[in-house]
């Protein structure tokens, strides 16, 4: 069964590019075009497609407001945004919205139909460029220099501090696996590197070890 999308850009040029390239795949089918927010929800509520990709920056209404108004009165329809801009506040906005993904207008093909299929099994996808911007908010949000600095950085790697600081706040795998964008079985495996290089048995004896160092989270 062949997945529907509605492309909703201002640019008709590289909307229509949009569409040839989904349509490679058999597997896609866009339904149809939206040139502004708001006519991006009247089609939303006339076709009903599966996915609709839509700009941040557009007339009538805003990407933002488009996703939220598309995801409270149909919620069947899933949101990807695709966008040249990568503020951080903008890619909040977008998850708070309501949004399955958001992805970088310079993303690989590859990244698209990644993406695609995420979104189509209800789960969330970041391109690259954009899950790299908010694993940069989520560490300096916690004070990344004190706590490498504390920890030694030639004892674990950047990724392996990132999800030891969250298991020292008590996270569960699947919390950490949400903050950084990274799945369970990833999460699950820098646990027990972390543990093994410090030696240590437990995340208890993580806190315990994280209390005694002074670290700073």
């Amino acid at each position: 069964m062949q997945t529907t999308i509605l492309i909703a850009d201002d640019h008709p040029m590289f909307a229509e590019g949009l569409a040839s390239l989904l349509q490679s795949d058999d597997e896609y089918r866009v339904i149809g075009y939206a040139y502004d927010g708001a006519e991006a929800v009247r089609k939303v509520q006339e076709l009903h497609p599966d996915i609709a990709i839509v700009d941040v920056n557009m007339p009538e209404l805003d990407g933002i407001e488009t996703t939220a108004q598309i995801r409270r009165e149909h919620p069947t329809t899933r949101v990807i945004m695709l966008t040249m801009n990568d503020e951080t506040s903008l890619i909040t906005q977008a998850m708070k919205a309501g949004a399955h993904g958001y992805m970088l207008k310079n993303s690989a093909k590859a990244d698209l139909f990644a993406a695609l299929r995420a979104v189509r099994a209800d789960k969330q996808y970041f391109s690259a460029g954009v899950a790299q911007i908010l694993l940069q908010k989520e560490l300096s949000r916690n004070k990344p220099d004190t706590f490498s600095a504390a920890l030694g950085e030639e004892i674990l790697t950047p990724r392996e501090i990132a999800v030891a600081k969250l298991l020292v706040q008590d996270l569960t795998n699947a919390e950490i696996a949400g903050r950084l964008f990274i799945s369970i079985r990833t999460v699950e495996g820098h646990r027990m590197n972390i543990l093994r290089k410090l030696n240590l048995k437990s995340v208890v004896g993580l806190a315990k070890y994280a209390a005694q160092q002074g670290w700073a989270l």
